[in-house]
């Protein structure tokens, strides 16, 4: 409706340009692709909002789905804040005061945020390091030292 509005405007080449938009501006070519990175996420929002549950239930609060994603989303929108390394506070502030807009008392908001953050940064740290061994990663050579020849880097063959 809108838009049948703005292409009857005086503007007709701003009409023109909403209503007659170039194939370009969605370049989904692989759909696949698409849908896998849309699973994925759904997978991973939900890990987080069973993560927020369990949390709650380690220390007594049961919290419902609908709670569990209020936190979560909350949470994950408050991370998005420039904060110190690791959105450490941040995190659980929000925690803290979605928890008591919940209902929750403040310091099992905090328990229920620290819990998840926890997990969260051991989870992303041993998957981070199982992909540096995975992936062969070596320290970056000291700055100002010489780059090693290819003499130096090739084994020795055996006569």
């Amino acid at each position: 409706m809108f838009l049948s509005r703005l292409a009857n405007s005086d503007s007709d080449a701003t009409a023109t340009a909403i209503i007659s938009r170039p194939s370009s501006v969605l370049p989904i070519e692989k759909t696949r692709t698409l849908g896998v990175a849309l699973g994925l996420g759904l997978v991973a929002w939900s890990a987080t909002l069973l993560a927020f549950a369990a949390a709650g239930q380690a220390v007594g609060i049961q919290l419902t789905i609908g709670q569990a994603a209020l936190l979560a989303s909350g949470v994950a929108l408050a991370s998005a804040i420039p904060s110190g390394p690791a959105s450490l506070g941040t995190f659980e502030l929000a925690a803290v005061r979605i928890g008591q807009a919940l209902g929750v008392a403040s310091e099992s908001a905090f328990a229920i945020g620290l819990i998840v953050h926890a997990a969260i940064l051991v989870v992303t740290s041993v998957g981070g390091v199982a992909a540096l061994v995975r992936l062969g990663w070596r320290p970056a050579p000291e700055p100002g030292a010489a780059a090693p020849t290819p003499a130096a880097v090739a084994p020795e063959v055996a006569d």
